[in-house]
């Protein structure tokens, strides 16, 4: 499976206007019409944990802030992690309202991962914020088809995601991938870790994004 950037993904299926330095500006529908103004919305950011335990620490620091920003958090998980997270803050000293919002967050998504209730969720968040992270994680299968269903959503929700900022947050565990990490990490427009969001060749010394032919 094949991990695209919603750029991408536009490019093959719909039609565009492209300035001179090839970024697309503006999505058309089928009629002409501007429909989403560029892709600089939405951005795809990639992320490896070893463990539960691990993959829940690595992203408690960039909730917490996001949080603090009043900024969205959506889940689309393939197995339950409360457990996890009610654990990992037992131990933490902090604002028990901050506490309670992360525990507010749906933690237990399993088997959510269909396009009528993705749908009608992520309006939901997008109806309250203008900007929304949405984090998944689980198996690569899981992640493909969570991806494939957020891109479809993007498609027919167009004109409703216009002026929105949202980022995708792919979590993979490090045991289920070998030699695909190239083709993963080409689909993304970063990388998350303990210290947050960072350009993946500050990551993976000597990284070049593969260029899409046009």
């Amino acid at each position: 499976m094949k991990y695209y950037t919603l750029s991408n993904f536009y490019i093959r299926y719909l039609l565009t206007h492209k300035n001179k330095d090839g970024k697309i500006y503006h999505v058309r529908n089928l009629e002409g019409e501007v429909i989403m103004g560029g892709n600089e919305n939405i951005k795809r950011i990639c992320s490896f944990y070893v463990s539960n335990a691990h993959l829940v620490t690595m992203l408690l620091p960039y909730i917490k802030k996001q949080l603090d920003l009043n900024i969205g958090i959506y889940t689309l998980l393939e197995y339950n992690y409360a457990e996890y997270i009610e654990q990992i803050l037992s131990k933490l000293m902090g604002e028990i309202s901050l506490k309670e919002s992360i525990l507010n967050i749906n933690w237990n998504t399993k088997n959510s991962c269909k396009f009528n209730i993705i749908e009608k969720e992520i309006k939901e968040k997008l109806g309250k914020n203008k900007e929304l992270n949405i984090l998944i994680a689980g198996s690569n299968r899981y992640i493909s088809a969570a991806g494939e269903n957020l891109d479809k959503f993007f498609i027919k929700n167009a004109k409703k995601i216009y002026g929105k900022y949202i980022t995708i947050i792919d979590c993979f565990e490090v045991t289920e991938f070998n030699d695909n990490i190239r083709e993963i990490l080409d689909g993304h427009d970063g990388i998350l870790n303990t210290s947050g969001i960072h350009p993946i060749a500050d990551v993976f010394d000597g990284y070049e994004k593969k260029k899409i032919a046009n």
